[in-house]
């Protein structure tokens, strides 16, 4: 197998089986080093370093604790003892954890460290004691000395006021000079308190009891004199005012002696040599820590330049073969790769060149016969782009002219569909006036059938009073032929009689007259009745005739008017139906302008394809070599498609 024939990956094997060769044999050397380093550093990051800083950890907190022991012994606040109470504690458990990770030979300086922070923790526990009676003594002290210093003024006024009685009374001499030699002694009890006070203030100012040593005598002077007076006082008041002023010098000199028996112990919170001798052994045992971390730090920097000479002829090694394989390897890919991509080039400038074949088994041949294959693939896939393009635009020009053909279609459909919708409504309006006018005449024969039936009612009342008339007409025509004969009947008597009954018989002639005029009355009244009784039986005949026609009239016209109103119902339909088919052929229209949009878009993309392929060149091919696409055929199909189309597009609208 030659260097030709062997794939890309076998000769990248090959070179990176030779890099990793001199790698491995120098990484064995270099991890040698690396692990003295990891074994130091883990020491040092486990051990030595969280040693020291335990160490600065303790430093830190016995320093705060000094700190705050010198703030408690300036300010007398105990929150600064606290505080230094809970840095000795920190300090205890730092120092702890220290003992138990340190080896034997540092145990012990430890342990030494450990008794000096005991007696530290210890002393200051004596002197805060100390120190709050050292506070309390101040207390009183100060409250004894003004309890004294007022007592004495009292009396030394009480005095001089006495003395004044008394030489305003010219007392005895005896007396005056005795009260003389008590403002005297007692001016210097007065002076020996105002000393008491101002060394107490300066005292408690400067923090500094050893000016309270010259005190002692100022003691005495105030007992010796109250002892002097004590005598020459008669009055109770004034002994028991001397007998304070004696108890509050005792009490006096006692504060003054606690103050100064604990101010030896109270005063080491202040001593230089106590705060700081523990301090200096931790800060030995600091030091002593860090000299162990230099040389170890020392010792890793030594390793670590070892590794680092290791490395770099590792690497040195590493890229001369590296260097030396990627030389050969690019010498037999980088040519062919250039020509490759020469041919890239020229496809990317849209020049369709012809590959030449390659023999070659690598990847180089496989990617010279797919780049050919690519090639051949991409000059038909052109040329059969741009007969489509072609065809599709010229489909585009002919759609568009059949889209602008339809739109006017749809837009004198439109027009002829708004002509009959005014038709219809017209239409609807003129049912709507006549089913009106028919309810109107039926509701006007209704009337007129109500008026009809009165009228009736009102011939047959009349008919029954003609009967009435024609039965009392027969009871006349009755009663006068019975007038009639009884009128006979008496001219027959007047008759047979002398001539006593003419008149009588004048009577008689005159009621028969009278009777036959009444029954000929009664005869035309029965006559006359008869005739009106026809007359009225015809007539309401003929109104039950015309009554008749009124109901059927009426009949025909609610029929009119329920038939005028289904029509108007079936016209609205019809003018809905053809509303919906104006809406259908504006929604047509709209697919027109669409469609024509489409097209337009279409045509568009159609130009962008054509301008893209014609990017694409041959170069030394024929393009009756490529295959050709009938740019017609879709055209033809459309037209065929569209001379299927009726001329004429009926509407039917359902109701």
């Amino acid at each position: 197998m030659n260097w030709q024939s062997m794939t890309i990956r076998h000769k990248l094997f090959l070179g990176f089986g030779l890099i990793l060769l001199v790698t491995v044999l120098f990484g064995a050397l270099l991890l040698s080093g690396l692990f003295s380093i990891n074994t130091s550093s883990r020491s040092l990051y486990n051990e030595k370093i969280p040693a020291l800083s335990h160490t600065y950890q303790l430093q830190n907190h016995w320093q705060q604790a000094i700190f705050n022991l010198r703030s408690f012994s300036n300010s007398k606040e105990d929150k600064y003892y606290i505080l230094a109470n809970h840095h000795l504690s920190q300090a205890e458990k730092t120092l702890s954890r220290l003992q138990e990770a340190s080896d034997n030979l540092q145990s012990n300086k430890w342990q030494h460290i450990e008794k000096e922070l005991s007696g530290f923790r210890k002393q200051s526990a004596k002197a805060y004691v100390a120190a709050g009676k050292v506070e309390k003594s101040y207390a009183q002290l100060d409250s004894a000395q003004i309890k004294l210093q007022k007592l004495s003024d009292n009396y030394l006024h009480l005095q001089y006021n006495k003395l004044k009685k008394d030489v305003d009374k010219k007392s005895a001499d005896y007396i005056i000079k005795r009260r003389v030699d008590k403002i005297n002694l007692m001016n210097e009890i007065v002076s020996a308190a105002e000393n008491l006070k101002i060394t107490i203030g300066e005292t408690n100012y400067r923090n500094d009891p050893t000016l309270l040593n010259d005190l002692s005598g100022a003691f005495d002077i105030i007992s010796n004199n109250v002892q002097t007076i004590l005598p020459m006082t008669t009055k109770q008041y004034d002994l028991d005012a001397l007998n304070e002023i004696l108890i509050q010098n005792e009490i006096c000199k006692e504060s003054l002696s606690t103050l100064k028996d604990n101010w030896q112990i109270y005063s080491q919170l202040n001593n230089h040599d106590f705060l700081e001798r523990g301090l200096s052994l931790t800060m030995e045992m600091a030091n002593k820590q860090e000299d162990t971390l230099k040389r170890s730090a020392q010792l890793n920097l030594e390793h670590a330049s070892n590794a680092t000479h290791v490395w770099w002829w590792s690497i040195s090694l590493a890229l001369l073969i590296g260097i030396l394989l990627a030389w050969r390897i690019s010498r037999s890919l980088s040519d062919p790769l250039l020509e490759l991509t020469h041919l890239s080039e020229l496809q990317s400038d849209g020049i369709l060149v012809s590959i030449p074949e390659s023999e070659r088994n690598d990847e180089i041949g496989k990617l010279t016969r797919s780049m050919k294959a690519h090639q051949d693939q991409a000059t038909r896939m052109v040329q059969a782009l741009t007969n489509i393009g072609k065809s599709l635009n010229d489909l585009t020009q002919r759609l568009k002219s059949r889209s602008n053909e339809l739109n006017e279609t749809t837009t004198s459909q439109a027009s002829s569909a708004e002509e009959i919708s005014a038709s219809v409504e017209e239409m609807l309006s003129l049912t709507e006036n006549s089913s009106t006018e028919a309810g109107t005449a039926a509701s006007e024969l209704e009337k007129a059938r109500k008026d009809m039936d009165t009228y009736i009612s009102q011939n047959r009342q009349a008919i029954d009073i003609m009967q009435s008339l024609i039965s009392r007409s027969s009871s006349i025509s009755e009663l006068a032929s019975q007038t009639y004969i009884l009128s006979l009947n008496a001219s027959i008597e007047a008759k047979r009689g002398d001539g006593t009954n003419n008149g009588f018989a004048a009577i008689a002639n005159a009621m028969r007259e009278l009777a036959a005029k009444v029954k000929e009355v009664a005869g035309q009244l029965n006559s006359i009745s008869e005739q009106g009784q026809s007359s009225s039986d015809e007539a309401i005949k003929n109104l039950d005739n015309i009554n008749t026609i009124i109901s059927h009239n009426q009949k025909i016209m609610y029929n009119m008017a329920s038939t005028s109103l289904q029509q108007n119902t079936e016209t609205s339909h019809i003018a809905a139906a053809i509303q919906q088919l104006n809406l259908q052929t504006q929604n047509t229209a709209q697919m027109v302008e669409f469609l024509t949009s489409e097209a337009d878009h279409i045509e568009s993309h159609t130009n962008e394809l054509q301008d893209i392929l014609s990017f694409y060149k041959k170069d030394n091919e024929e393009a009756s070599n490529l295959p050709q696409i009938n740019q017609w055929e879709w055209a033809e199909l459309l037209a065929n498609d569209e001379n299927d189309q009726p001329e004429e597009v009926r509407v039917t609208v359902l109701n």
